[in-house]
């Protein structure tokens, strides 16, 4: 496996990362012509394991950089990008939503314990916290977004049924 392909194993076992484990495995993440929705559920895993890392203090926190710019992390480019062709879909508008949300939350964080309220921090990213809530929103704004580009491309799809009408005999 390359550098650049390599992950850092997630600590934990809490339910978002069962969550996360359950859509990227799903058979509909895996077909060829959808999106691939795997990766900006990964990103996203990461970027919560990196955040979290940043609040407890992690002596490796600071090699990676928690994006706060919502385009620049990987789930806003995949949004900006590969899946925009999605945009007319309510799950589109979901997962927008809940980003920006997400976005918000984890850069009050960051802004916490830049003023040294790291109790508060933590709690934000603790179950109950406001990180993790907006976090499982988005996982369940993506599944959304998941089904509705299912439903769409089955509608889309070519028919393989004959048009001739069966004969009675």
């Amino acid at each position: 496996m390359s550098e650049k392909t390599r992950r850092e194993p997630l600590k934990g076992s809490d339910r978002q990362a069962k969550d996360a484990a359950a859509f990227i495995t799903s058979p509909a993440s895996a077909e060829s012509d959808r999106p691939d929705l795997c990766a900006p559920m990964r990103d996203h895993a990461l970027c919560m394991a990196r955040l979290r890392e940043r609040v407890y203090g992690s002596r490796h926190a600071d090699s990676f950089p928690v994006e706060s710019c919502r385009t620049r992390c990987a789930l806003g480019r995949w949004l900006s990008g590969e899946v925009g062709r999605y945009r007319s879909l309510p799950g589109y508008r979901l997962v927008e939503n809940a980003h920006a949300e997400f976005r918000r939350s984890a850069d009050g964080v960051l802004a916490m314990l830049d003023q040294g309220r790291r109790l508060d921090a933590t709690r934000a990213v603790e179950t109950s916290g406001s990180v993790r809530q907006a976090s499982h929103t988005l996982v369940r704004a993506l599944q959304v977004l998941r089904e509705e580009i299912r439903v769409a491309e089955r509608q889309m799809a070519p028919t393989t049924h004959s048009a001739e009408p069966a004969k009675n005999r």
